[in-house]
C-alpha cells in the first residue's frame, strides 16, 4: 500500500484540495458551458449565414464616379433557417433589424408580433428585443465583440444564428 494514502487524515486533506480546485472554475469556461445550453432545445434550428456586407468579396464596379468611395456606414447581415429569415443592420450605434418567416403564405393569424430576439455576446450580459407586428425590432445598444442571435417566436419556431462580430 502507498505511505501517502496510509492514513484517513491524507486522504481527507486530498479531497479537500480537489473540492478547492473544482470551485476555482474560470468564469469563461462556466459562460462557455451555460452558451452550450442555449441549444438543448430540439426544435431550435440553426441560421446560416446568408449575407454579411463586411465580407463582400466584390470591388467597386469600374465607371463609378468617385473613385475614393467610402465603406457604407451600416453593415448589412442576413442569416435565414429553415423557418425564419433575420436580417440586420448595425449602424455606428446599436442594432436594428427585421424577423420574417420562410414561406408565401405562414399559417392563418400568425403573426410575428411578440416575438424576441436575444443579443447573446461572448462576453458580457444578453441584451433582449422584443419583435413588433410587421417584424421589426431595434436595439438602442449591444456588447461589441463575438455575438449570436437567438430568435423565437410566440408560436414555437426559433433559431440561433452562428457567430459574428460586431
Amino acid at each position: 500500500m502507498n505511505e501517502w494514502w496510509a492514513g484517513d487524515d491524507a486522504l481527507l486533506d486530498a479531497v479537500r484540495d480537489a473540492l478547492r480546485e473544482a470551485r476555482a472554475v474560470p468564469p469563461g469556461f462556466i459562460r462557455a458551458g451555460e452558451d452550450l445550453f442555449v441549444l438543448r432545445d430540439l426544435e431550435i434550428e440553426l441560421a446560416a449565414l446568408l449575407h454579411d456586407s463586411a465580407a463582400d468579396p466584390y470591388p467597386p464596379l469600374a465607371g463609378t464616379r468617385s473613385y475614393d468611395l467610402e465603406p457604407a456606414t451600416v453593415r448589412d447581415v442576413t442569416f435565414a433557417s429553415q423557418s425564419l429569415v433575420i436580417s440586420i443592420q448595425v449602424p455606428t450605434r446599436g442594432l436594428h433589424g427585421q424577423v420574417a418567416q420562410v414561406g408565401n403564405r405562414p399559417p392563418a393569424g400568425s403573426t410575428l408580433e411578440g416575438a424576441t430576439v436575444t443579443v447573446c455576446p461572448e462576453r458580457g450580459d444578453r441584451v433582449v428585443a422584443t419583435v413588433d407586428k410587421v417584424g421589426w425590432f431595434t436595439l438602442p445598444r449591444i456588447p461589441t465583440g463575438s455575438v449570436r442571435l437567438l430568435c423565437r417566436t410566440r408560436t414555437g419556431l426559433a433559431a440561433v444564428t452562428g457567430w459574428i462580430s460586431i
